[in-house]
C-alpha cells in the first residue's frame, strides 16, 4: 500500500523555541524553559528524516538560550541571592516616551537604571534629568526630575552581551485628580552614561474594608509577590507603613510607548536583592516623604541608637540643612549636598528638622523605624460666620479646649515663615439654663507654620502655628463658636475628670529645669478629644486631618508669683523637720491658700522621702473647684512628682490655674502605703497672741444712777 503523498511545495519542520523575553516569569524569578513544538506525527520515513536535518539547529537554539539564562543566574548567585527577572524599556537621551493614566490612577511609580550599551557603566552617580507633563481630564501638571542613578552593577545582570545596568532607583510622580489622560516622560540628559533603562506601575487604592482583608491573609511569601509588584525586591525590607501603602493599593505594570504609538526597544535584567548582611539605605525604611517649599520643614524625634536620613528625593543637587536639638538645650546642625545622615547615641534623644535649600521632596529613612516617633494626625473643623461650631454640656460641666489655627495659602508671601503675625478672632457664646447668655472674645495672633501640614498630598494650603483656648461651660449649656474674621479650622478635646495625674518636672534644687518642650507625643492623657455636636452639618470639604510633627521647641520660662502674695499658712501642732534651715511638715499635711480672681499661681515647694516614690499633689481632693463660666489660660489639674530616697531635696512647681473660683483652696499629698515624706512651701505662721486682760477705762458718755 502506498503512502499518502504531500502536497507539492508543503515541508514540516519543529517549531522554533519561544523568546525567552517573552516566557519570563517576571514576579517569581523562574525562567520558562524553551519548549520544542511536538511534531506533527508522519507515517512516511522521509519526512522524519527531514526533520533530522533541523535538530541540529535546534539544538543550538536550545543551548545559547539555556546559556544566556545561565549567564545571568551565575552573576547572580555570586551574591547568594535569588534573582527576579525584569523587562524593561530602553530610553536614550532626547528620547520621549508616553505612560496611560486610567482613571483611578493615584500614584505612577517610575524605577529607573542607567545603562551603558558599549562600555562599563561609570561607577560614579549617573545624574539624570527628565520633564514630567502629566494631562487629565480634570488638569494639567508640568514638573522636573532629578534622579541620583547609581553607577554600582551589584544587583543587576542584563541577559543582552556588550551592556550594563546600574542598580535601580524609584521614583514616583502624583497623578491624582487628574482623571484619565497621560504621562509625557522625556529624558533630557543623563550624565555619563548612554540613557536609561525604565519600568512604571500604576497605583489605585483599595477601600478600608477591601485593606483589611487583604491584610488578614498576607504572609511573607505574598508580600514578596505584593512588593516586586510595587517596584520593591524584599517585603521583610519594606517598613510598616510602606507595607501598608502596597497592601493598600493595587499595583499594576504599565506600558510604555514612544510618542508615535511605536514600540520602543526592550531589555531583560535579572535583579537581586542585598546580600545578607549588607549595609546600605535599602536597610534603612522611609518613614515619612513630605514636600517643602521655601520655609518649611521636616521634623522628627529620635530616640537612640540610631541613624536617620534626610534626602533631597526630587532634587539631589539641593542644600539640606538638619538641626539637631538636644534635651539639654543645646543645639547643633548638619548640612549635605542631596543628604544628611545623624547618628543618635544609644539613650538619647534629639530632635531633627530638615529644611532644604530648594523646593524639594524630603524623604525620613531610619536604621530602626519604631525609634522614631510619627506625626500625630488630628481632625480639624473649618468654621465660619456661615458655619459655626456647637458643643453642649451634659449634666456635669465642660471644660473645653479649642485648638485654633488659620488656613493659608502656601504661595501667598505675606503670610510666609517669618513674616508678619495673622491674628485668630473667635467669638464664643454660651448659653446656659438660668445664667443666660454670655459672649466671650477669643483673640490670638499666631505665624504660619513650618512643620505642621494638611494631611492633603500636594496641599496648596497650609495652616497657622496653634492657639489654645480654654472654656468653661456650665451643666447642660451650649457654647457657639464663631469666627469674626474669616476661617478658622478648629479641633475640640474635653477634660476628662478621671484623667490620671500630669507628670511635673522636678529636680534637686539649684537644678535648670528642662530647657526644651516636647511636641508631638501624646503626652498627658487628660483631654479626650471629641467632635462638636453639629459635627453632621459639616461636609467632607470642611473636615481636614493635620499632621502634626513631633519635635522639641525651647520651654518658656514661667516666672514665679512672688511668694509673698501667696504664703501659705503653716498649720499648727505637725511633727515638723528642719533640713537646710527650711521647715518641712509631713506628707499628712493639708493647707488652705487664697486664689485671687484671674490669677495663676505657680507654688515652688521642696520634698524629701524616706524611700523613692512618687508624691500625688491634689487641689481640692482632686476635684478643683472651678467657676462656673468663663475662659481661662491654664487648667488645675493633679500633679505626680518624683522623689528620690535620703535627705537630698527635690524642687518641684504646683500650678494652680485661674480656672478656680476666687477664694480658699485646700492642697493635700498623699504618697504609696509605708512611705514617709516631708514638704515645704512658703509657709506663713499664724501669729499666737499673748492674752493680756484689758486695763480699765472709762466709756464716755452720760451715767445713770
Amino acid at each position: 500500500m502506498s503512502e499518502p503523498q504531500l502536497p507539492p511545495g508543503r515541508l514540516i519542520v519543529p517549531v522554533a523555541p519561544p523568546s525567552l523575553v517573552q516566557h519570563a516569569t517576571l514576579e517569581t524569578g523562574v525562567h520558562a524553559s524553551p519548549m520544542l513544538a511536538e511534531p506533527v506525527r508522519v507515517r512516511r520515513s522521509r519526512r522524519f528524516r527531514w526533520g533530522l536535518l533541523f535538530v541540529p539547529v535546534v539544538v543550538a537554539m536550545v543551548y545559547f538560550g539555556v546559556r544566556a539564562v545561565g549567564r545571568s543566574e551565575r552573576a547572580l548567585a555570586t551574591e547568594g541571592a535569588q534573582s527576579a527577572r525584569v523587562v524593561v524599556y530602553e530610553l536614550a537621551k532626547k528620547g520621549l516616551v508616553r505612560l496611560p493614566i486610567e482613571p483611578g490612577t493615584d500614584v505612577v511609580r517610575l524605577v529607573f537604571h542607567a545603562l551603558s550599551v558599549k562600555d562599563p557603566l561609570s561607577p560614579q552617580t549617573h545624574l539624570a534629568r527628565f520633564q514630567v507633563t502629566a494631562r487629565g481630564q480634570l488638569g494639567e501638571r508640568h514638573d522636573q526630575l532629578l534622579v541620583a542613578l547609581p553607577g554600582s552593577t551589584d544587583r543587576v545582570a542584563p541577559e543582552d552581551v556588550g551592556i550594563s545596568a546600574g542598580d535601580p532607583v524609584a521614583a514616583n510622580v502624583d497623578v491624582h485628580g487628574l482623571g484619565s489622560g497621560e504621562l509625557l516622560l522625556q529624558l533630557d540628559d543623563v550624565q555619563m552614561s548612554d540613557g536609561v533603562l525604565l519600568r512604571a506601575y500604576r497605583r489605585d487604592e483599595l477601600g478600608n474594608g477591601d485593606l483589611l482583608r487583604r491584610g488578614a491573609k498576607v504572609d511573607d511569601k505574598r508580600g514578596e509577590h505584593l512588593a516586586k509588584r510595587a517596584g520593591e525586591v524584599d517585603w521583610i525590607d519594606i517598613d510598616d507603613s510602606e507595607q501598608t501603602a502596597i497592601l493598600g493599593a493595587r499595583w499594576r505594570k504599565v506600558t510604555a510607548t514612544a510618542t508615535n504609538g511605536s514600540d520602543l526597544p526592550v531589555r531583560a535584567l535579572a535583579l537581586a536583592p542585598l546580600a545578607p548582611g549588607a549595609v546600605s539605605e535599602v536597610d534603612e525604611r522611609t518613614t515619612s516623604i513630605l514636600e517643602l517649599r521655601a520655609g518649611e520643614k521636616s521634623a522628627v524625634v529620635a530616640h537612640g541608637k540610631a541613624s536617620v536620613r534626610g534626602k533631597a528625593e526630587s532634587d539631589p543637587l539641593a542644600r539640606l540643612d538638619a538641626t539637631v536639638r538636644y534635651e539639654d538645650g543645646n543645639v547643633t546642625t548638619v548640612s549635605g549636598r542631596g543628604e544628611v545622615v545623624i547618628n543618635v547615641p544609644e539613650g538619647e534623644t534629639v530632635g531633627i528638622e530638615f529644611e532644604a535649600s530648594a523646593p524639594t521632596t524630603v524623604a525620613v529613612s531610619a536604621t530602626d523605624p519604631a525609634r522614631l516617633e510619627p506625626a500625630e494626625r488630628t481632625t480639624v473643623y473649618r468654621t465660619s460666620a456661615k458655619q459655626p461650631a456647637i458643643l453642649r454640656a451634659s449634666s456635669e460641666p465642660l471644660v473645653l479646649r479649642i485648638s485654633a489655627r488659620r488656613p493659608l495659602r502656601r504661595d501667598d508671601t505675606v503670610s510666609g515663615v517669618g513674616a508678619q503675625l495673622v491674628s485668630m478672632a473667635l467669638d464664643a457664646r454660651v448659653e446656659a439654663p438660668g445664667s443666660g447668655t454670655q459672649l466671650f472674645r477669643l483673640r490670638a495672633d499666631r505665624a504660619r507654620s513650618a512643620f505642621d501640614r494638611y494631611d492633603v498630598r500636594r496641599s496648596e494650603e497650609i495652616p497657622s502655628d496653634t492657639a489654645y483656648f480654654f472654656l468653661l461651660v456650665p451643666p447642660n449649656g451650649t457654647a457657639t463658636l464663631t469666627p469674626a474674621d474669616g476661617a478658622l479650622d478648629l479641633a475640640f478635646s474635653e477634660l476628662d475628670p478621671l484623667a490620671p495625674p500630669r507628670v511635673t518636672d522636678s529636680g534637686p534644687p539649684g537644678a535648670a529645669p528642662p530647657s526644651v518642650r516636647h511636641i508631638g507625643t501624646s503626652g498627658w492623657p487628660g483631654f479626650a478629644a471629641r467632635r462638636p455636636t453639629n459635627a453632621a452639618s459639616f461636609p467632607a470639604e470642611l473636615r481636614h486631618g493635620v499632621r502634626i510633627a513631633p519635635r522639641f521647641v525651647p520651654r518658656l520660662t514661667v516666672t514665679p508669683v512672688d511668694g509673698t502674695t501667696f504664703h501659705v499658712v503653716r498649720p499648727r501642732g505637725m511633727a515638723e523637720r528642719t533640713v537646710d534651715e527650711r521647715t518641712f511638715e509631713p506628707s499628712t499635711v493639708r493647707f488652705e491658700i487664697d486664689v485671687v480672681p484671674g490669677e495663676n499661681i505657680t507654688l515652688p515647694l521642696r520634698f524629701i522621702s524616706s524611700a523613692a516614690t512618687t508624691i500625688t499633689a491634689r487641689v481640692d481632693d482632686g476635684a478643683p473647684e472651678r467657676k462656673s463660666l468663663g475662659i481661662c489660660e491654664y487648667i488645675t489639674s493633679t500633679r505626680d512628682i518624683a522623689v528620690p530616697a535620703g535627705e537630698t531635696e527635690t524642687r518641684a512647681a504646683l500650678v494652680l490655674g485661674d480656672d478656680l473660683r476666687a477664694g480658699k483652696h485646700v492642697i493635700s499629698f498623699s504618697v504609696p502605703p509605708g512611705v514617709e515624706a516631708w514638704v515645704h512651701a512658703p509657709w506663713k505662721k499664724i501669729p499666737r497672741k499673748p492674752h493680756t486682760p484689758k486695763a480699765p477705762h472709762w466709756v464716755s458718755g452720760d451715767l445713770e444712777d
